[in-house]
């Protein structure tokens, strides 16, 4: 995750055994970063959406 390679759902510790509560690493310790994010914002499935621009 912190290189880019994965995206935190594809974490295997990611909200089980790490979470905000219990970080494993920085990326879950910070709230801006990018797992605390994924875990307090996005922990539905990500799908991509089209925006149209005028």
């Amino acid at each position: 995750v912190l290189k880019g390679v994965l995206k935190p759902p594809e974490c295997k510790v990611f909200g089980t055994a790490c979470t905000p509560e219990r970080p494993l690493g920085a990326l879950m310790v910070s709230s801006e970063g990018a797992c605390a994010a994924y875990y307090n914002f996005g922990r539905k499935s990500f799908e991509k959406v089209e925006i149209g621009f005028r």
